[in-house]
């Protein structure tokens, strides 16, 4: 429902401009964005098909359906990608995550009491909960070893939630509101653990497992899906044991000696 679809100015979304990625995380964030979302797909598929005359909610042909593809606020967190959002999506995020903080701790004192371990415990210097200063530190994976445990793990469970209540949101106004019924598909898990938890809202767990492509190493080694296995298991070690699994997106470099393992390699219980 979502891949490459961008809002203007005059949709009824804040600040449309400039948004990387397909408009992609901002949703997470405004009210208004999903709700734009969520009337942008009853558009396009809250209606009758013209040839059948069937609803696309009621028609067997439609075996799933993915609300947004690509799209996690943890994911786009640990690769810098949020911080590369246009300057009023990173203030409403600052402010989303000093309300979360103010729920989560009374006081700084009971707050700077559980930010404690690691080279930088504590508020760090110009940062107060009282004035909503305290940043979203660490901003990248790299930086998590600088700061205590506790911090780092606020800051995941604060992205978290903001991706966790955006797909229960859409996952009930796809099935509630527009009617489908077919399986939903919440978004690609990235076989980042913190994100696919996120999960669990849709009924299906869904992978795209790419390897040996020159888009990822700028080199083609023309190996075997399975050289090195690690790999491999990382890609499909995303999938839940409660939920069927399905590959959406299977690619690899061209011309391949190996290009036939894939198949019957994922279709191995």
């Amino acid at each position: 429902m979502w891949t490459l679809r961008a809002f203007r100015v005059g949709e009824g979304v804040q600040h449309p401009e400039n948004v990387p990625g397909s408009h992609k995380y901002v949703a997470y964030l405004w009210p208004e964005w999903r709700r734009a979302q969520q009337e942008w797909f009853r558009a396009v598929y809250g209606r009758k098909n013209p040839y059948t005359g069937k609803k696309y909610a009621d028609d067997p042909a439609v075996a799933i359906v993915e609300i947004t593809n690509e799209d996690s606020l943890l994911v786009g967190w640990s690769g810098g990608a949020i911080e590369k959002l246009p300057a009023p999506h990173r203030r409403r995020l600052d402010e989303l995550w000093t309300g979360f903080l103010r729920k989560r701790y009374p006081d700084e004192a009971a707050l700077s009491a559980a930010w404690t371990g690691g080279q930088r415990p504590g508020l760090q210097a110009g940062e107060s909960l009282a004035i909503g200063s305290v940043a979203r530190e660490p901003n990248s994976r790299a930086r998590t070893e600088l700061f205590p445990t506790r911090r780092a793990a606020d800051l995941v469970d604060f992205y978290a939630t903001l991706e966790a209540d955006y797909f229960q949101e859409m996952a009930t106004f796809v099935k509630r509101d527009l009617g489908f019924t077919a399986p939903t598909v919440c978004t690609t898990s990235f076989a980042v653990p913190q994100a696919d938890r996120q999960l669990s809202a849709c009924d299906v767990v869904d992978i795209h497992p790419y390897w040996d492509p020159i888009a990822e190493t700028t080199a083609f080694a023309d190996q075997s899906i399975l050289q090195p296995s690690g790999r491999y298991f990382e890609r499909i070690s995303s999938c839940q044991a409660d939920k069927p699994c399905t590959i959406s997106e299977v690619q690899h470099s061209w011309p391949h000696r190996f290009s036939l393992e894939p198949p019957f390699s994922w279709a191995t219980p």
